[in-house]
Protein backbone atom coordinates (compact mmCIF):
# COMPACT_ATOMS: atom_id res chain seq x y z
CA UNK A 1 0.00 0.00 0.00
CA UNK A 2 1.34 3.68 -1.15
CA UNK A 3 1.49 6.06 1.82
CA UNK A 4 -0.18 9.42 0.47
CA UNK A 5 1.62 12.91 1.31
CA UNK A 6 -1.35 14.74 0.49
CA UNK A 7 -2.22 16.85 3.63
CA UNK A 8 -4.97 18.62 4.77
CA UNK A 9 -5.46 21.46 3.08
CA UNK A 10 -5.76 25.06 4.84
CA UNK A 11 -8.62 25.80 1.93
CA UNK A 12 -11.27 23.04 3.73
CA UNK A 13 -10.74 24.99 7.51
CA UNK A 14 -10.91 28.29 8.57
CA UNK A 15 -7.71 29.86 10.05
CA UNK A 16 -8.29 31.80 13.30
CA UNK A 17 -5.36 34.40 13.57
CA UNK A 18 -5.22 33.97 17.39
CA UNK A 19 -4.01 30.54 17.21
CA UNK A 20 -1.68 31.79 14.84
CA UNK A 21 -0.24 34.23 16.97
CA UNK A 22 0.64 31.51 19.30
CA UNK A 23 2.90 29.52 17.08
CA UNK A 24 5.34 32.77 16.83
CA UNK A 25 7.82 31.22 19.11
CA UNK A 26 8.73 29.54 15.90
CA UNK A 27 10.54 33.00 14.46
CA UNK A 28 13.12 32.40 16.98
CA UNK A 29 14.21 29.07 14.78
CA UNK A 30 13.71 30.65 11.64
CA UNK A 31 16.38 31.15 9.10
CA UNK A 32 18.43 28.90 6.87
CA UNK A 33 18.60 25.26 7.66
CA UNK A 34 19.96 23.77 10.42
CA UNK A 35 23.54 22.03 9.53
CA UNK A 36 25.45 19.98 11.80
CA UNK A 37 27.85 16.79 10.91
CA UNK A 38 25.10 14.56 12.93
CA UNK A 39 22.33 15.13 9.97
CA UNK A 40 24.49 14.60 7.58
CA UNK A 41 25.41 11.12 9.03
CA UNK A 42 21.70 10.20 9.96
CA UNK A 43 21.11 11.30 6.24
CA UNK A 44 24.15 8.86 4.40
CA UNK A 45 22.68 6.42 6.40
CA UNK A 46 19.76 5.99 4.23
CA UNK A 47 22.12 5.11 1.45
CA UNK A 48 25.51 4.05 3.06
CA UNK A 49 25.78 1.10 4.94
CA UNK A 50 29.27 2.44 6.77
CA UNK A 51 27.32 5.00 7.73
CA UNK A 52 24.05 2.74 8.86
CA UNK A 53 26.42 0.81 11.31
CA UNK A 54 27.34 4.10 13.23
CA UNK A 55 24.16 5.36 13.90
CA UNK A 56 22.33 2.19 14.32
CA UNK A 57 24.48 1.84 17.63
CA UNK A 58 21.84 5.50 19.11
CA UNK A 59 18.78 3.82 17.85
CA UNK A 60 16.69 6.36 19.78
CA UNK A 61 18.68 9.25 17.76
CA UNK A 62 17.69 7.52 14.60
CA UNK A 63 13.94 7.52 15.76
CA UNK A 64 14.07 11.50 16.18
CA UNK A 65 15.78 12.03 13.20
CA UNK A 66 13.24 9.44 11.00
CA UNK A 67 10.61 12.18 12.89
CA UNK A 68 12.46 14.86 11.47
CA UNK A 69 12.06 13.78 8.04
CA UNK A 70 8.39 13.15 8.33
CA UNK A 71 7.85 17.03 9.48
CA UNK A 72 9.60 17.68 6.55
CA UNK A 73 7.71 15.67 4.51
CA UNK A 74 4.56 16.71 5.92
CA UNK A 75 4.41 19.99 6.87
CA UNK A 76 2.38 22.35 5.17
CA UNK A 77 3.56 25.65 3.27
CA UNK A 78 3.18 28.45 5.89
CA UNK A 79 5.51 31.19 7.00
CA UNK A 80 7.04 29.16 9.64
CA UNK A 81 7.24 25.99 8.09
CA UNK A 82 11.25 26.54 7.96
CA UNK A 83 11.72 27.11 11.44
CA UNK A 84 9.68 24.39 12.91
CA UNK A 85 12.04 22.13 11.09
CA UNK A 86 15.10 23.97 12.15
CA UNK A 87 12.90 23.02 15.61
CA UNK A 88 13.34 19.46 15.01
CA UNK A 89 16.62 19.43 13.47
CA UNK A 90 18.17 21.59 16.89
CA UNK A 91 16.22 18.21 18.68
CA UNK A 92 18.24 15.78 17.02
CA UNK A 93 21.14 17.58 17.51
CA UNK A 94 20.56 18.24 20.96
CA UNK A 95 19.83 14.50 21.57
CA UNK A 96 22.86 13.54 20.25
CA UNK A 97 25.77 15.84 21.74
CA UNK A 98 24.00 17.30 25.44
CA UNK A 99 23.10 15.18 27.67
CA UNK A 100 20.79 17.41 29.51
CA UNK A 101 18.67 17.49 26.79
CA UNK A 102 18.82 13.77 25.92
CA UNK A 103 17.52 12.82 29.33
CA UNK A 104 14.73 15.03 29.26
CA UNK A 105 14.03 14.19 25.30
CA UNK A 106 14.41 10.19 26.17
CA UNK A 107 12.25 10.54 29.19
CA UNK A 108 9.79 11.86 27.21
CA UNK A 109 10.30 9.39 24.48
CA UNK A 110 9.94 6.49 27.33
CA UNK A 111 6.85 7.78 28.86
CA UNK A 112 4.55 8.35 26.02
CA UNK A 113 6.32 4.37 24.81
CA UNK A 114 4.78 3.13 28.17
CA UNK A 115 1.87 4.43 28.54
CA UNK A 116 1.02 3.33 24.44
CA UNK A 117 0.77 -0.12 26.77
CA UNK A 118 -2.67 -1.13 27.35
CA UNK A 119 -2.39 -2.10 31.07
CA UNK A 120 -1.19 1.39 31.68
CA UNK A 121 -3.35 3.26 34.16
CA UNK A 122 -3.62 6.19 31.93
CA UNK A 123 -3.82 4.45 28.43
CA UNK A 124 -2.17 7.03 25.38
CA UNK A 125 -4.55 6.36 22.42
CA UNK A 126 -4.38 7.15 18.85
CA UNK A 127 -6.54 10.55 17.58
CA UNK A 128 -7.12 10.71 13.65
CA UNK A 129 -5.06 13.81 13.29
CA UNK A 130 -1.64 12.30 14.45
CA UNK A 131 -1.47 10.84 11.46
CA UNK A 132 0.41 13.91 9.10
CA UNK A 133 -1.68 13.70 6.48
CA UNK A 134 -4.51 14.87 8.73
CA UNK A 135 -2.40 17.30 11.03
CA UNK A 136 -4.03 20.58 11.80
CA UNK A 137 -3.06 23.64 9.63
CA UNK A 138 -1.29 26.23 11.63
CA UNK A 139 -4.30 28.48 12.78
CA UNK A 140 -6.88 25.89 12.47
CA UNK A 141 -9.25 25.77 15.09
CA UNK A 142 -10.75 22.14 16.63
CA UNK A 143 -12.47 20.27 13.99
CA UNK A 144 -15.83 18.83 15.04
CA UNK A 145 -14.53 15.49 15.41
CA UNK A 146 -11.75 16.74 17.59
CA UNK A 147 -11.49 14.62 20.92
CA UNK A 148 -9.88 15.78 24.34
CA UNK A 149 -11.51 17.65 26.77
CA UNK A 150 -11.42 21.43 25.70
CA UNK A 151 -14.60 20.46 22.73
CA UNK A 152 -15.56 23.43 20.83
CA UNK A 153 -14.20 26.66 22.04
CA UNK A 154 -10.55 27.46 24.01
CA UNK A 155 -10.90 28.00 27.69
Amino acid sequence: MAVTTQAVSSKDHTIEDILVSQLEYLKIFDGPPVEHPILDLLADATTNYKSYEIVSKDPNLLILWHHMEWVKTFEPEWKYKNAYINQERIKCILFHENPWFRSRMGNEMWWYVNYQNQDSYYVLTWEDFYDPRKWYNPGEPRRPEHGGLAKGKRT
